[in-house]
C-alpha cells in the first residue's frame, strides 16, 4: 500500500509551484486537489493575525490593481505545522480573492475574480519588508488573465 504524502510535503510541492509555475493557476489546482479540500487540512490550519502577510497582501493589491481595502477583511489562515505558510480568502468590492504566501521565499501568489465579469486574474509577487520598509522584487507581478 503506498503512503499519502503528507500535507508538509504537499506544501512543499506548492511552494515549489509558487515559485516556478509559468501558468499561475497550476499552483491553485494542485492546491484544490491535493490540499484545499482535505477537511484534515483545515482543521489543522488556524486564523492569524501575521501583520507581515496582512500589509504584503494589501500593498500587492494597492500597487497591482489600485485596490484599496482594509486588509482586516481578510481571512488569514496559517497551518500549524508549517508557521511558514499563510493562505486566505478575501472578499473585496466585487471581487474573491485566494492567496497562498511562503514566507521561507517571501513569494506568494493571488487569484482574484471578479463575480460580475468572471474574469479572473492570477499574479504572483515577491515582497520583503526590513526596517519598516517594503520592497516588491521588480519583473513582479506575473499577471494571466
Amino acid at each position: 500500500m503506498k503512503k499519502m504524502a503528507s500535507f508538509v510535503e504537499k506544501l512543499s510541492n506548492l511552494e515549489k509551484l509558487v515559485e516556478t509555475s509559468a501558468d499561475l493557476s497550476e499552483p491553485f489546482k494542485y492546491f484544490m486537489d491535493h490540499i484545499g479540500l482535505d477537511p484534515k487540512f483545515m482543521s489543522e490550519s488556524s486564523r492569524t493575525k501575521n501583520n507581515m502577510v496582512r500589509k504584503i497582501i494589501q500593498e500587492a493589491l494597492k500597487r497591482y490593481f489600485d485596490l484599496t481595502f482594509n486588509a482586516t477583511q481578510c481571512m488569514i489562515m496559517e497551518y500549524k505545522e508549517l508557521k511558514t505558510f499563510h493562505h486566505g480568502t478575501c472578499l473585496i468590492s466585487g471581487r474573491h480573492l485566494v492567496f497562498f504566501h511562503f514566507t521561507k521565499i517571501n513569494t506568494g501568489i493571488i487569484a482574484m475574480s471578479d463575480l460580475r465579469t468572471g474574469m479572473n486574474h492570477f499574479f504572483r509577487f515577491r515582497a520583503i519588508i526590513a526596517n519598516g520598509v517594503m520592497t516588491f522584487h521588480p519583473g513582479d507581478p506575473s499577471v494571466r488573465h
